[in-house]
């Protein structure tokens, strides 16, 4: 329906991941009107790329799949391309969380007791934003729109083991920025 240009079918395919497209390109720390512009280029892309959709993915990952690209090029273009090297500090600050079975050594606080929902949120975007462009976007997938694994490797262009390490890093990182905010360390 949807290579047909049946009306109906597009506005749903419309109604249904407007949204989601939107609040993840905000979550990605990109402006508003940005993010709103970002988004009806993911819809000009996709509806001239729709003959070339072999169905080999969902239709969902397919379009968050162009606004990751999106993103990349708006925030390339604008020089805000960051992340947080692989390097030896990082594998030591994760190594130092967890023991040989991948258990935390203590048990981390949460920061969930200090704060309410409102203020951990606002937190959570801030921290978000801080991880890095491929943590952000594979906790985003993961816990947010609750992708499986296999269509979160499409989008990112990752194998399952790499994702695995991206999701780990990701939530220590958001563990460790969360937890700064809730004792007060470090900015807000």
């Amino acid at each position: 329906k949807l290579k047909n240009k049946n009306p109906e079918a597009m506005e749903t395919l419309i109604r249904s991941n407007i949204k989601p497209l939107y609040l993840y390109a905000v979550g990605q720390g990109v402006k508003k009107d940005e993010a709103e512009d970002l988004v009806q280029s993911v819809w000009d892309s996709f509806f001239d790329a729709i003959d070339r959709f072999e169905g080999r993915s969902k239709v969902k990952t397919f379009l968050f799949g162009i606004l990751v690209n999106k993103i990349r090029e708006h925030k390339r273009r604008l020089g805000r391309i960051v992340d947080i090297p692989e390097d030896d500090q990082l594998e030591n600050l994760v190594n130092s969380q967890f023991d040989d079975m991948g258990r935390w050594r203590s048990t981390p606080e949460d920061p969930f007791q200090r704060f309410n929902q409102g203020e951990i949120r606002k937190y959570l975007d801030i921290c978000l934003k801080k991880i890095g462009e491929k943590y952000s976007t594979a906790f985003y997938l993961k816990e947010v729109e609750e992708e499986n694994s296999e269509e979160i490797c499409k989008i990112m262009n990752v194998s399952r083991t790499n994702l695995g390490v991206i999701l780990f890093r990701a939530k220590n990182l958001l563990r460790k920025c969360l937890e700064k905010r809730a004792l007060g360390i470090g900015e807000n």
